[in-house]
């Protein structure tokens, strides 16, 4: 059967078959649950029921379609992205590889991932709190979200680990004192406490990317085996003076060699452009939604950064909402998008206006 046409029909939860069409070259699947998870998923559980992993065991890519022996299990899906509250995943791992693995659960949960097979596994907070043991078994390991509630057992067993914090979190680096013995981090986002970073001694590799505010950073000489650092769409005034250092420990050999040496800072931007481009304070929204509330937003915060007085801030405040008001079944959810992205939106002004003023104008402009 041609790739574009497979279709499979798995027992996912007992006594309920769920149909599975991926697309031709499609490497993954992603499961949600009815009711309760948002966007667009290849299966949607009608319970959050304990889910019947083996299911993908027959399945494989058409490369591997008469390899059963070394895959006596399959591989196919390459990849997994799944929100709910299962863990059944973990003990299929350990006789199936899974090459990587995104996972959202609601609940607080706590797990040991011993003898795991997962190679990349990412895990999203909203704030429940999750707690892992023996993390140290998967080889690249990716938090996000509200980053605090995840709680890792034994730190100073991690080496590698990516850090990704959504724009209306700002994610404290105080978090990463424990792992002591870290090797390789990756920062994106909004983070604060960059100063505490030069404790982390044994850090050989270093990225930095989309990050609007680098406040504290260190030297990069605070850490004697750097050999690999990437600054990638940055604030350009700190930037610039990484960028310059950089330069200068280069010429004068300061800087550790490996045959992996790899030392980069680029696309510097200014910080007005992190508070219109880069934000994504809609993107679960409809796309058409989305469209229209984002050319509100940056054309918002535009305005903002030039005005000289309280009542002109009020007055873009104002015409931004009563954009979002006309757009259709603006829910919960959404109407505490739009609050993060005025809180967001008031800071671009020169001057500081008081949280409460900002409720009160919000609360007076929306219909929603």
């Amino acid at each position: 059967m041609p790739e574009d046409f497979r279709e499979y029909n798995l027992e996912l939860t007992s006594g309920q078959i769920y149909q599975f069409k991926p697309e031709a070259g499609q490497g993954s699947c992603s499961i949600g649950n009815k009711n309760i998870s948002k966007g667009k998923y290849d299966i949607l559980l009608k319970e959050d029921a304990p889910i019947n992993w083996d299911a993908f065991n027959g399945l494989f890519t058409p490369a591997a379609e008469d390899q059963s022996e070394e895959y006596p299990y399959g591989n196919f899906p390459r990849f997994f992205h799944y929100n709910g509250n299962d863990t059944g995943f973990i003990e299929w791992s350990k006789k199936r590889k899974i090459e990587e693995f995104n996972w959202r659960p609601y609940n607080d949960v706590s797990i040991n991932f011993a003898k795991a097979q997962i190679a990349n596994l990412s895990i999203y907070s909203a704030g429940n709190k999750i707690e892992l043991h023996n993390a140290d078994q998967i080889c690249s390991l990716s938090l996000s979200g509200n980053i605090e509630t995840i709680h890792i057992v034994n730190p100073e067993k991690i080496r590698s680990i990516d850090i990704s914090s959504e724009a209306n979190i700002i994610f404290n680096c105080d978090y990463l004192l424990p792992f002591k013995n870290l090797r390789c981090l990756n920062l994106n986002g909004n983070v604060s406490n960059l100063h505490v970073l030069k404790q982390l001694t044994h850090i050989e590799s270093l990225g930095l990317r989309y990050m609007p505010d680098l406040s504290g950073m260190p030297s990069l000489t605070s850490w004697p085996k750097l050999s690999r650092f990437i600054a990638y769409v940055v604030e350009d005034k700190q930037g610039k003076l990484i960028q310059a250092e950089l330069k200068q420990l280069l010429k004068e050999n300061k800087l550790p060699k490996t045959e992996n040496n790899f030392f980069s800072v680029s696309k510097l931007k200014s910080k007005l452009w992190f508070m219109g481009e880069a934000n994504s304070f809609f993107a679960s929204w409809s796309d058409k939604s989305e469209k229209k509330a984002s050319k509100a937003y940056k054309l918002a915060v535009k305005v903002v950064s030039s005005v000289k007085t309280e009542n002109e801030v009020k007055d873009v405040v104002f015409k931004f909402i009563k954009s979002i008001n006309i757009l259709p079944d603006i829910e919960t959810t959404e109407r505490e998008d739009v609050w993060d992205a005025i809180q967001q939106l008031v800071k671009a002004c020169p001057f500081d206006i008081s949280e409460e003023q900002i409720r009160k104008w919000f609360d007076e402009a929306r219909d929603f």
